[in-house]
């Protein structure tokens, strides 16, 4: 008998590094306040600058009106795996087989009787040889 552990080991792989997104943005505004199904108020901003003020981290280039957003990012992920099994003996191999034909009460049992033998194989000719 036997203890069998199953060990799970990972190899996992780091990754740090930095990043730089600039998100430019396009379209225009509208604005209207009703009170009461009538409509008070009706503003338009058709240029974005108005809204997105360059104190606030706005900036602009000859696509638009962009922000940049900077960041760094740390990852760790697995990269493989494997299983590895550890088995040990329970007893001593001395006292396992005492205690295996301790309880072997089986009659007729096989465990004293000699293991047979392979098959013999007899080459005999089939076919009469012609110099006879």
């Amino acid at each position: 008998m036997s203890q069998t552990t199953a060990e799970l080991i990972i190899q996992e792989d780091e990754y740090q590094g930095t990043f730089e997104i600039k998100s430019y943005f396009f379209g225009e505004v509208r604005v209207k306040l009703y009170k009461e199904s009538q409509e008070v108020l009706s503003l338009e901003f058709g240029d974005l600058e108005d809204l997105l003020p360059r104190d606030k981290g706005f900036r602009k280039d000859n696509r638009g009106i962009y922000r940049l957003t900077r960041g760094e990012c740390k990852a760790r992920f697995g990269i493989s795996q494997k299983v590895e099994l550890h088995a040990k003996p329970l007893f001593a191999q001395e006292s396992t087989s005492r205690l295996l034909q301790q309880n072997d009460s089986r009659k007729n049992s096989l465990k004293d009787n000699p293991a047979p033998s392979a098959p013999v194989t007899i080459l005999r000719e089939l076919i009469p040889s012609l110099n006879q």
